[in-house]
């Protein structure tokens, strides 16, 4: 159970890292589309435009860092910038990614029939996938891939608790005479729980041992 709820809390905070990333991106490409503007006027009129570059590297070396960018120099001296195949910024205009998906374990481990089972990164303008590297894609994956899967090596030591001491107790009898109460409820990480709270109800023999001795 604490397992469990480790993970979920990981989980959760990981989603929420996405979030503040993605607005972090869609914040760095307007600037950068912004800076475009100002250089390209700035070379066409003959002026320096070298602390306004600078000041783009940075940007740029900053969205590398957190979705993968990549970047295409244009002949004017604007700077296109892309997250997978997709652009980020082509000259003066941007467009803006968003995280879809499960926003926490429980929805992620139990979709419903419609839900999306896996957490991605989507442009908003043609809900196609944004397929960023960097912090925001090893972020994903961690959502994706390690933390459910993770859950479910835990879920196969819960059932196989659950069904080994079950099992074992299924023919058992308690110290009133009933037989075949099942020590745990649930099967899975998070529902596993001792079903008994009446230590008289736990089965602990092979007889019964209110049985009539003599028979019994």
């Amino acid at each position: 159970n604490d397992a469990y709820g480790a993970l979920s809390n990981q989980y959760t905070a990981t989603s929420k890292g996405v979030d503040t990333y993605v607005e972090q991106v869609n914040s760095l490409a307007k600037q950068i589309a912004g800076l475009n503007q100002q250089i390209v006027v700035g070379k066409a009129g003959g002026t320096s435009v070298n602390e306004l570059e600078d000041t783009r590297d940075k940007q740029v070396m900053q969205l590398s860092e957190l979705a993968g960018a990549t970047t295409s120099m244009q002949p004017n001296g604007a700077l296109n910038v892309y997250i997978g195949n997709g652009p980020l910024v082509s000259e003066f205009t941007t467009r803006e990614i968003a995280q879809v998906g499960p926003n926490n374990l429980d929805a992620m481990m139990n979709p419903g029939p419609t839900d999306p089972t896996q957490v991605s990164l989507q442009w908003t303008d043609t809900k196609s996938a944004a397929i960023a590297g960097g912090t925001m894609g090893s972020m994903v994956a961690t959502m994706n891939s390690i933390i459910p899967d993770t859950v479910q090596k835990i879920d196969g030591v819960a059932k196989g608790l659950a069904d080994t001491v079950n099992g074992a107790l299924a023919t058992a009898y308690d110290a009133k005479g009933r037989q075949g109460a099942a020590f745990f409820s649930g099967d899975t990480a998070k529902s596993i729980q001792v079903a008994l709270s009446d230590p008289d109800t736990i089965p602990f023999s092979k007889r019964n041992p209110v049985g009539d001795p003599k028979t019994d």
